[in-house]
């Protein structure tokens, strides 16, 4: 796994590979490959952290196989917090809860044949403190 951009206003992409025979390309800072459709144990990528009552969205991208691909999620519960994970890969909602939540991701090639499993981890914070300037603090105040 790895993010492939970050940019201003701009989603952040994960990909996925997923192929038939081989096993999964790994990135020099991704997990250990895994032949496509075992269910050995992946090590968890942590995605970018999400804020309570902040739209979050975050694209999970697959190569290899045969396109289009669908996802989905496979253990977690991403409803819980307000997020799911649409079946062209957006992870997308407004995080209702802080925490750490850990979910595995499912992606399946069109002939349905060719399938990789990812865990990911996302920490939920809590919602950001509005600081009042010293101007607006004084107006308050009064003085």
């Amino acid at each position: 796994m790895k993010n492939l951009f970050t940019a201003p206003g701009f989603a952040l992409v994960t990909l996925m590979m997923i192929q038939p025979t081989a096993l999964l390309a790994a990135a020099p800072d991704s997990p250990a490959p895994v032949t496509a459709g075992s269910q050995a144990p992946r090590k968890a990528v942590t995605l970018p952290a999400a804020t309570v009552s902040r739209r979050y969205s975050h694209m999970i991208h697959a190569e290899g196989g045969m396109p289009p691909y669908t996802f989905s999620e496979t253990s977690g519960n991403l409803k819980a917090i307000g997020l799911s994970i649409a079946s062209d890969g957006w992870l997308t909602g407004i995080p209702k809860k802080s925490r750490l939540l850990e979910f595995t991701v499912a992606v399946h090639d069109s002939t349905d044949q060719v399938h990789a499993e990812q865990s990911y981890r996302l920490r939920v914070l809590p919602p950001q403190k509005r600081r009042q300037s010293q101007r607006s603090k004084k107006q308050i105040q009064g003085t």
